[in-house]
């Protein structure tokens, strides 16, 4: 979103005119004092600054909810890992081990894609995946910023098969985002896979590997819907479940040696204990 040259209005400052927006940061310069003060996106907008332009509005509203779904989904991870360490130090696993992950496991810089069903090879041939596009009104046509995604980090693309339930969405390939991915970039750039970390699954592996046994929304777990939205994050030991998964799938299989390989190279870069990510984990959303 653009809002250089935008008109705000603030309480105690008056008016001003955004004279850079940077990193979620907006430089705003005061008419009557001529002195340029920063505020933070979305958060200022609203308590703080009111923009003379109503057609932002609705974006800045969506921008905060995705920040509070965030904190939520956080909180919740935070506390399913609390829950996560007395289970295990109960089995006699170390607590300490466990804590190291804590930190960790809130990094939802990992990245699932809604695929539709008849263009599913298409991604696969190139192995790229869209941003994606917004459908509001107020910024039709423009790229979805993808805040939280990184160099190194999980792309998930996931489908369904037409007329069948959302809870029966399923993980078809997976890659690691390539090293020269740049969280700066302009609009309109393409997440690329890395030439080496890429895998895809046949449609009979594929059905064993639900997406929604590992996601969930954390304002309401038992809604299993994605809306109008393309993608959705995930966490760290959330993409790293969903590896190990691929590694009991493709057990026996010409893959067996390099989806472990795969596994093992991301839990490097994650910090992430392979021997202590549970199959069946308490982060993984469950089905009743």
């Amino acid at each position: 979103m653009e809002l250089c040259g935008e008109i705000v209005q603030h309480k105690s400052f008056g008016r001003g005119q955004i004279v850079e927006f940077t990193n979620n940061y907006a430089t705003v310069l005061f008419e009557n004092s001529k002195e340029e003060k920063k505020f933070g996106y979305p958060s200022a907008f609203g308590a703080f600054l009111e923009l003379e332009n109503k057609s932002f509005f609705k974006q800045i509203e969506e921008d905060k909810n995705e920040i509070i779904e965030k904190e939520a989904e956080d909180k919740k991870i935070k506390q399913d890992l609390a829950n996560l360490e007395i289970t295990i130090k109960s089995k006699g696993i170390g607590a300490r081990r466990i804590k190291n992950r804590i930190s960790k496991a809130s990094d939802c810089n990992n990245i699932a894609f809604k695929c539709n069903y008849s263009h599913e090879s298409q991604l696969i041939d190139i192995w790229t995946a869209n941003e994606g596009i917004t459908k509001n009104a107020d910024g039709k046509g423009k790229s979805i910023n993808l805040k939280n995604v990184t160099a190194n980090s999980l792309a998930v693309l996931t489908t369904k098969l037409p007329r069948t339930k959302e809870e029966d969405r399923f993980i078809y390939a997976v890659f690691l985002i390539d090293e020269n991915y740049d969280d700066d970039r302009k609009e309109g750039v393409k997440l690329s896979a890395n030439p080496k970390y890429k895998m895809q699954l046949s449609f009979e592996e594929a059905k064993e590997l639900k997406f929604w046994n590992y996601y969930f929304n954390p304002k309401n777990p038992e809604k299993i819907t994605l809306g109008n939205g393309v993608h959705k994050y995930l966490t760290d030991v959330q993409s790293a479940q969903v590896l190990k998964k691929i590694c009991e799938i493709k057990k026996y299989t010409l893959k067996e040696e390099f989806s472990n390989e795969f596994l093992k190279h991301y839990c490097k870069i994650k910090k992430l204990d392979m021997d202590i990510i549970p199959i069946n984990g308490a982060l993984q959303r469950i089905m009743k």
